[in-house]
């Protein structure tokens, strides 16, 4: 973003010399015609609208906020019990029913630092713990066989006395790191993914724990 806004200020600055400081005695009566009923008023209104997206582009983004820590608001993901801590920089959301499956998702990369996606299924039969646990290290194997990884860390399982969890991190070729959560609890399947760019601040990701931890707690964040 910054580049953008140092680019916009230099194209700023070359436009408003070009304009004011042209030597119009070099002009011709056609070309002085044109500089004065059509270049100066254009470029009137192109500086006017770089100023707009300028206070756009810092309304919207608010890069003020990607110094300070997560902070969160409980979404309740609709057509299922199951709510979640979400950060409220992240504005959009989307929430999708297909057959037994809710897909949802939270922000919007590269408008975010950071989105969050997932679903929620219900199973058709109670697991044990020890086969709720296979099935999750199933479904990690999976993602990392449908991955372009460039780095993964080892698997965390997460043993409960009412769920199984696992955690994944690893980092995908193009440079995006990737959080990923599972779990099981109560015949409820849920998969969070938390993607987060690579200049992404470390004091939002200090903030992702408390994502899943809203899960593991049915939506309370400890």
């Amino acid at each position: 973003m910054w580049a953008h806004f140092g680019g916009g200020i230099a194209g700023f600055f070359i436009g408003v010399f070009y304009v004011h400081y042209v030597e119009k005695e070099t002009l011709t009566s056609k070309k002085l015609f044109l500089h004065k009923f059509f270049t100066y008023p254009l470029s009137v209104l192109l500086t006017i609208a770089l100023i707009f997206s300028f206070v756009l582009d810092f309304s919207t983004q608010k890069p003020w906020q990607l110094k300070q820590p997560l902070t969160f608001v409980y979404e309740t993901i609709s057509d299922t019990n199951l709510q979640i801590a979400v950060p409220t920089l992240l504005k959009s959301q989307v929430v999708e029913k297909q057959y037994d499956t809710t897909f949802f998702q939270f922000g919007d990369l590269p408008m975010d630092p950071l989105s969050i996606s997932g679903y929620e299924r219900q199973l058709e039969h109670d697991l044990s713990l020890g086969s709720a646990e296979s099935v999750l290290l199933d479904l990690i194997k999976k993602e990392l066989r449908s991955t372009h990884l460039k780095s993964a860390n080892k698997p965390e399982i997460i043993n409960s006395s009412d769920f199984v969890g696992v955690k994944l991190e690893y980092v995908m070729k193009n440079d995006l790191a990737v959080f990923l959560y599972y779990q099981i609890k109560d015949m409820q399947l849920v998969q969070i993914k938390v993607y987060v760019l690579p200049d992404t601040p470390s004091v939002l990701l200090k903030g992702i724990p408390q994502i899943f931890s809203s899960v593991q707690n049915a939506g309370q964040i400890i």
